[in-house]
């Protein structure tokens, strides 16, 4: 986080919050505002009736004081009971609140553009606030503290015009006692005391808020470094496997360690500064629980009140300098909090940057020309080209293949080329016309592309496959044999119906090869006129890797393909290959053409040679 904001900044976007609160379920802020009138006021209607009951008391009327405590304890057992009743629904409200706003940001998230999606900034922002969230209540937390805020403001109003008429109320004994319970002073005497108290109070809120701020800063930190161990280390199956053989269980307990002795001293400041805020208020508090006693006491003495009256003045003596106390709490929580979830807000502002209205021509020949212009690009948050003033043409329906060490820019250039990112300078065509000016879901359904860091998910087979809820049957099983992996699915308990996922009861785990062939089946169901494989055959062994390969005319007819690989074997099937080093396109040609120029292809084959050349 930055800098403050102002008071008037905050309370603007909380109340843009507020508004996104009433989107999401338009109950629950009319429910908070009834809660917040009757929390309020519940605490003063006993008051009045112990008052009446007291007096009656003392003036010997029973049957009146019998009354007033009936009246007392019905008004008790409904008001508590409408409290109970408000306070159930609000916590199922909370639970539904939290997942509808995790929805929204994923929602969100999909309707942008990967690239934007994909930036640290945005990404760091996101996660912080989700963390937040977790922490102290989300947007419902936000509606809590609001909710606190009215019933303390509403509280404090009726607790003033009892003060108000206590002070008013006139004497009826003479002398001294006259001129001290008489309204000019007692006005003058309330003015000061809550005035001051006041200022007080606004003093230490100030001061608490401040370290409140900074001690956010470094709890956030503190805990991003804990819940990473915790959440990605210590529970990640994967990772068991590892720590296991390596033996690396004391290493990890001494990194928890390490990430504790920084949180530590984060919780202990968070704790200090909580407790000399609660202490200092608690000592205003007392003073005006002083104050209060000895100003009723006077009136009580002067004739100005009743006995019974004695208890309701006290009470909304001392809950008018709690709720002061209350409501600037209550409003610093909102605050902070604002500053957090405004960036839900920012997130939610986001546009896509993707413009283009052009509709892509629906070819059946699949004739579709892609070239680069001068293209260099960086990702988000970096200046160093990944990329650096790229051009060239892809041939049509030919088999081409993206070669290069790690980090040469090859499945940086697949991103560029399937429109996941925007270039940084140059631009990049499709039958001539910039892609960016086409719509962009029309141009991406150009594209089959099965990344190296590929994504099944814990739905059914079918599903997966499809990219869709409903599916071809038929065209499915096709693409699952030409991937090699039907026999797979048909051994599954529920073949096309089977989740691939251990969670669900009647799901099936695959292995890392099976996983990969169903990824390339999605790519095939999806029937582009591109086919793009980045590292296709890394987790195949070498019988399904021949498999694939074998029939790969057949997997890619009449469509342009395009491999990244690292196994130069691969390049052989290419009638195409652009060879790329440090971000630029070196070399392009047949592999023979390749070979006989004896560059960087040629290093790199004869490097590989003795695994596949006898």
């Amino acid at each position: 986080m930055g800098k403050q904001s102002t008071f008037r900044e905050d309370y603007r976007k909380a109340f843009r919050l507020l508004n996104l609160v009433r989107t999401m379920d338009a109950s629950i802020l009319p429910q908070s505002i009834l809660q917040a009138m009757l929390e309020a006021w519940s605490p003063y209607v006993s008051l009045f009736f112990t008052a009446r009951l007291i007096d009656r008391l003392m003036a010997g009327n029973f049957q009146a004081a019998a009354w007033s405590a009936l009246w007392l304890l019905g008004s008790s057992l409904v008001l508590g009971l409408l409290t109970d009743y408000f306070t159930s629904r609000r916590n199922l409200l909370g639970n539904q609140m939290f997942h509808g706003l995790t929805r929204l940001l994923r929602e969100k998230a999909m309707d942008l553009n990967y690239a934007t999606i994909s930036d640290p900034d945005v990404a760091k922002s996101v996660t912080s606030t989700e963390q937040f969230s977790r922490f102290h209540g989300g947007l419902f937390g936000l509606v809590t503290q609001f909710q606190s805020l009215l019933k303390s403001m509403l509280s404090a109003l009726t607790a003033l015009v009892l003060i108000v008429s206590l002070c008013l109320a006139p004497t009826r004994n003479g002398g001294l006692l006259t001129v001290l319970c008489s309204p000019l002073p007692n006005l003058i005497s309330l003015g000061l005391v809550v005035g001051g108290t006041c200022y007080l109070s606004s003093r230490v809120n100030r001061r608490y808020q401040s370290q409140e701020h900074q001690n956010s800063v470094e709890h956030v930190d503190a805990e991003n470094g804990l819940s990473y161990l915790l959440m990605h280390v210590f529970c990640n199956i994967d990772a068991g496997k590892v720590i296991r053989l390596y033996d690396m269980g004391d290493m990890l307990k001494e990194n928890y360690r390490r990430y504790m002795d920084i949180a530590r001293p984060v919780y202990v400041k968070m704790c200090k500064s909580e407790r000399a805020f609660h202490l200092l208020n608690t000592a205003l508090a007392g003073v005006s629980s002083i104050y209060a006693y000895l100003l009723v006491l006077l009136k009580v003495m002067a004739g100005a009140v009743s006995i019974g009256s004695f208890t309701q003045y006290v009470g909304a003596l001392a809950a008018f300098q709690n709720d002061i106390s209350r409501i600037l709490y209550s409003s610093m929580r909102v605050r902070r909090m604002v500053s957090y979830l405004g960036h839900f807000l920012d997130f939610l502002a986001l546009k896509s940057t993707h413009t283009g209205t052009i509709p892509t021509e629906k070819r059946q020949d699949h004739v579709y020309e892609i070239e680069f212009h001068h293209v260099s690009f960086a990702y988000p948050g970096s200046t160093e080209p990944v990329l650096k003033d790229l051009s060239c043409k892809l041939t049509l329906k030919h088999k081409m293949a993206v070669v290069g060490l790690n980090g040469a820019g090859k499945t940086t250039f697949i991103k560029l080329l399937c429109r996941l990112y925007d270039p940084t300078e140059g631009y990049i065509t499709l039958n001539g016309v910039d892609i960016r000016k086409y719509d962009y879901r029309q141009y991406q359904a150009l594209f089959g592309v099965v990344f190296q860091d590929f994504q099944l998910f814990p739905f059914p087979v079918g599903q997966n496959v499809a990219a869709s809820l409903h599916f071809d049957e038929e065209r499915l099983w096709r693409c699952l044999e030409q991937a090699g992996v039907a026999d797979r699915v048909r051994a599954m308990g529920q073949k096309l119906e089977t989740p691939i996922s251990a969670v669900d009861e009647a799901g099936e785990n695959v292995s890392g090869g099976e996983a990969q062939k169903l990824a390339i089946a999605r790519a095939l169901y999806k029937d582009a006129p591109f086919v793009v494989l980045d590292e296709p055959t890394a987790a195949l062994d070498p019988l399904s890797e021949y498999e694939i390969y074998s029939r790969f005319d057949e997997l890619v007819r009449d469509k342009t393909s395009i491999y990244i690989s690292h196994r130069m074997s691969s390049c052989r099937f290419c009638q195409d290959i652009l060879v790329f080093q440090e971000g630029r396109l070196v070399e392009r040609g047949s592999h023979e053409t390749l070979l006989e120029a004896k560059g960087l292809y040629a290093s790199l084959w004869n490097a590989q040679a003795q695994y596949y050349v006898k």
